[in-house]
This record gives C-alpha cells, structure tokens and sequence, in this order.
C-alpha cells in the first residue's frame, strides 16, 4: 500500500493485474453504508400503508333537496377492493348495507332517497385500508 500527502487517497496494489487503482478512505466504508441505508429504506417504505391507515382515501356524501339521490363516491389512491356501505340512522338502526369489490381506486353510487326516512343519517365506508364516517341530512 502506498501512501500520499493527502491522507484520504491510498493505492492498493492489485496482485494478479499490477493495477493500482485508487480508493479514498472514505469510500472504505461505502458497502456498509448502503447496506444500512437500502435496510433504513425498505423498512419505512413497508410501513407506509398497512391496515387502518389511510392512504389518501376520501369519501364525499351529498344529498340536495332538489336531488331524488343520495350521492356516494369513494375515491383511493390504491385500489380499493373489498368494501362495505352501511347507513344508520340518528339512533343507531341501520337502514342500507351493501358489500362488494372495487377493482379500481374510484366508485360510486347513487341511492334512491325515497327509501329513507327524513332526518340525520352517517355512512360508513369499510374497505381493506381504510374506515371514513361522513354524516348527511334527507329532507
């Protein structure tokens, strides 16, 4: 090995090729470096989504006088799967359940508003990822 004025550059000396290619002192640690770096990365990005967070997911629920429906989107930056709609009432009684699957990141549907009764209701959207409540008024 030999040294130069500047104590960051060796040369080491390749035996089979007689190359001496040279290597900083800093770089001497560079494989552990992305070792512990790759490792740091991969496990925050594993937490990124697991269940019961929410992955920019946002429900909207609007029910106008002047509608005869009740309007429900869903809308998720990942596909949303498996998913349940359930409407209670201000006392608790569910009203409307539905299950089903989402293939994409975005559903919607439009209920018929006769078939409640007037007053508060909460929607609850249940999918693999995620549990949003909104609540609305039928007039």
């Amino acid at each position: 090995m030999l040294r130069f004025k500047d104590p960051s550059i060796v040369l080491l000396k390749d035996a089979p090729t007689g190359v001496y290619p040279v290597l900083s002192r800093s770089m001497k640690h560079a494989p552990l470096r992305c070792i512990v770096l790759g490792t740091l990365w991969f496990t925050l990005n594993s937490f990124t989504a697991g269940p019961g967070r929410d992955p920019a997911a946002r429900v909207d629920v609007s029910c106008s006088r002047s509608s005869a429906f009740v309007n429900i989107s869903v809308v998720s930056e990942e596909r949303i799967g498996k998913v349940r709609f359930e409407i209670t009432d201000a006392s608790g009684r569910t009203i409307y359940r539905e299950e089903g699957k989402a293939l994409t990141g975005e559903l919607v549907r439009r209920l018929d508003k006769g078939g409640f009764p007037k007053g508060l209701h909460t929607l609850e959207v249940r999918a693999k990822d995620f549990t949003i409540s909104r609540t609305f008024t039928v007039e």
